[in-house]
């Protein structure tokens, strides 16, 4: 999805704290020091929205906060939340990946699942399903799906998997 790009305004609009991850207004008349953005409710949850010149930055507080702490604008990548919640905007839990790495540190979704007499096994990898095999009981396959997830996706892979 083409982003809007980051505006060099924002490090004169927003003051952010990198220990509790909070974004606030810097220069705002009537919101200085208010937490910046609206909330909307997304499938991830809440989700920071702004609008900056008359254009809409919807879903890109995590992109103006890498762009304060790095001066880099991620341009067409996005930026990951390593524990999953979308809400945690420090930036010891932000970083740069690719639409398809972010997709893999999804929450909720396993590789395995009953499939008649046995579980099955399989890995979705490079835009293609990976047909493990099946497995007698729920941890067999439960160790087999996580060992190889960890292999395959290093560190884009839910912090519940990677326990």
């Amino acid at each position: 999805m083409k982003k809007n790009p980051i505006p060099k305004e924002v490090k004169e609009l927003f003051e952010y704290n990198p220990e509790t991850g909070e974004l606030t207004w810097k220069k705002h008349p009537r919101l200085k020091g208010k937490p910046a953005g609206t909330t909307r409710k997304d499938r991830g949850g809440l989700i920071l929205q702004f609008k900056i010149n008359g254009n809409h930055y919807r879903s890109q507080g995590a992109r103006i906060i890498w762009y304060l702490q790095t001066g880099e604008d991620p341009g067409d990548k996005c930026i990951d939340h390593i524990n999953g919640n979308r809400n945690d905007n420090r930036f010891k839990n932000l970083r740069l990946a690719t639409h398809r790495e972010n997709c893999w540190n999804r929450r909720g979704t396993r590789g395995y699942w009953r499939n008649r007499n046995a579980w099955r096994v399989d890995i979705r990898y490079d835009g293609r399903t990976l047909v493990c095999g099946n497995f007698q009981t729920e941890e067999e396959a439960a160790a087999f799906y996580k060992e190889k997830v960890l292999e395959f996706r290093k560190e884009f892979v839910p912090l519940k998997t990677n326990k």
